[in-house]
């Protein structure tokens, strides 16, 4: 038995090195990319750093939530030098992180069938299934591609680390149940704060943990009932309740928030449960055309009569209502609803944050990919096979679209293009093809992007702005007059946005450069009140 047991690890330790290895290789062309959205905002001071001292106020000035995020951005410090100049650096310190929290997934899983008295070794063949199922998914390609989204992966890192401690912990209570409780506090608590520093979304890691109690895990033997829904209580049902009570103070949204973001609570509310559908389709069902860094687009629902909205609202309700009744019943079903509902808790409900994105799946993926697993690999009889033959089909063929992907990714002029194709509502896209073009092309293809956007979407006709100061240093004796006009007559009027305050900027530092025929360093400020 030993020597068989030995055996089946050492056959499982070589699955898991040749996954992590195929990960890396699919994750290479992406290396190649560029910095896209966020980046310059969250880690341009990196330019900065000369020394310790301007190191240390790098990583405690940051701007992204409010802890600043410090862990995140110490990480970012040793690539430093490369800031603006060299993304592969960072973006393969991105993909590290990203097998690294696969391995800890692995172990995660394998806890978790453990737990749930899963005969070995398809205890072992579930949590490395499970792991590659979650590696390779081409939707969470963008959460290390997108290199400030190292926040994300790592506040995972953490929280991975936290479930894996608060698990080998519980493994104890039948034996030494004071020990055992102590160390599921500590767990919890240097989890979820490590997991805050680098992103706040961490502090889901007590909820998430609740799920898991409601649904695989078993009321331990060793400790009283009072004791046990005791610390359940202070310790997972507490902090999940400050979370519930804080998204509930969010609504409804001040007129400030729903000028700046365009809707109200309720409909960024109706709005996600159609999102979260979309998260789960695009998840299991690859569609690479779909897949991209920019869903500013995204279309918003104004009214829960609206049909599609209507059914994405009920079958949400109805599987919670449904997981909570029959998750002891039915655990792995119901902890499959129940995980990914909470793991987007904090960014898919009432916090006033842009509609889609698809790192936000980075972690609540993990329960529907464990019940998945845990479901093909239990199947006997004559189907046993063939279910674990459709696991590694899947597996490879969810790699195969991830390098398609991440390919797209490392040739950032065609892969502009595609995110434009395939989300031409989105005003982001179409600003990151026509930079791309004033890069690799020439500045007038970029601007003609621009004017072609914006004569079918009128609402973002800030953009203008960015033409304009690209034409200046293009054609300086051209007379933008007409322009100028345009440009007076529709910038109060238009929809808001932060960035119109940085195109302003970028258009009077060209002004000012250039001697820019037709307008002058008051016209735009004048426009623009």
């Amino acid at each position: 038995m030993t020597d068989t047991r030995l055996r089946n690890s050492s056959v499982v330790v070589i699955a898991v090195m040749a996954i992590l290895a195929l990960g890396w290789l699919a994750y290479q062309p992406g290396t190649n990319s560029v910095f896209l959205l966020d980046d310059a905002a969250n880690l341009s001071g990196l330019a900065s750093i000369e020394d310790a001292e301007t190191a240390l106020q790098f990583v405690t000035s940051g701007v992204a939530g409010p802890t600043g995020r410090p862990l995140s951005l110490a990480t970012f410090v040793p690539q430093a030098s490369g800031w603006s100049e060299s993304p592969p650096a960072f973006i393969r310190v991105n993909i590290v992180i990203h097998l690294v929290n696969a391995l800890l997934a692995c172990l995660f899983f394998l806890q978790l069938a453990r737990a749930r008295k899963v005969d070995p070794p398809n205890d072992l063949w579930i949590a490395v299934a499970a792991m590659a199922l979650w590696m390779f998914l081409p939707l969470l390609a963008s959460s290390s591609l997108m290199i400030v989204q190292r926040m994300a992966t790592l506040a995972a890192t953490f929280s991975l680390l936290g479930l894996n401690g608060y698990l080998y912990a519980r493994s104890r209570l039948d034996t030494d149940a004071n020990s055992a409780l102590a160390g599921m506090t500590m767990a919890l608590l240097l989890g979820t704060l490590l997991a805050v520093l680098s992103k706040e979304n961490g502090a889901l890691l007590p909820s998430l943990v609740l799920v898991l109690e409601a649904t695989l895990l078993q009321s331990p033997a060793n400790v009283g009932a009072r004791t046990w829904r005791g610390w359940q209580f202070v310790c997972l049902g507490l902090p999940t309740l400050v979370i519930l009570l804080f998204l509930a103070s969010k609504l409804p949204y001040s007129d400030d928030t729903v000028l700046r973001r365009g809707m109200t609570g309720w409909e960024r509310l109706i709005t996600q449960a159609q999102v979260l559908w979309d998260y789960v389709f695009n998840a299991f069902v690859a569609r690479p055309a779909r897949y991209g860094p920019f869903h500013d687009g995204y279309p918003l629902v104004r009214s829960i009569l609206d049909p599609v909205a209507f059914v994405a609202v009920a079958s949400w309700l109805l599987l919670v209502s449904g997981a909570l009744a029959w998750r002891r019943k039915y655990p792995l079903a119901a902890f499959a609803v129940l995980w990914f509902v909470t793991g987007h808790l904090l960014e898919s409900t009432t916090v006033p944050l842009e509609l889609y994105f698809e790192h936000r799946n980075y972690i609540p993926l993990l329960g529907p990919v464990f019940a998945l697993s845990c479901l093909l690999l239990s199947i006997e009889g004559q189907y046993r096979n063939m279910a674990r033959l459709a696991v590694g089909a899947y597996v490879l063929l969810n790699a195969a679209i991830l390098f398609s992907v991440t390919s797209l990714w490392g040739k950032p002029l065609e892969a502009a293009a595609n995110w434009k194709l395939h989300s031409p509502g989105s005003v982001r896209a179409a600003a990151h093809l026509a930079a791309r073009q004033m890069t690799e092309i020439a500045g007038p293809v970029g601007v003609i992007t621009l004017q072609e956007f914006v004569a079918q979407n009128p609402e973002y006709a800030y953009l203008r702005l960015h033409e304009l100061a690209v034409s200046c240093r293009l054609a300086s004796d051209r007379d933008y007059t007409p322009l100028v006009e345009d440009l007076e007559m529709a910038l109060p009027s238009i929809r808001f946005d932060n960035s119109v305050a940085k195109l302003l900027d970028g258009l009077m530092l060209a002004i000012s450069e250039t001697d820019c025929n037709g307008i002058d360093r008051s016209t735009p400020a004048t426009g623009a009140s």
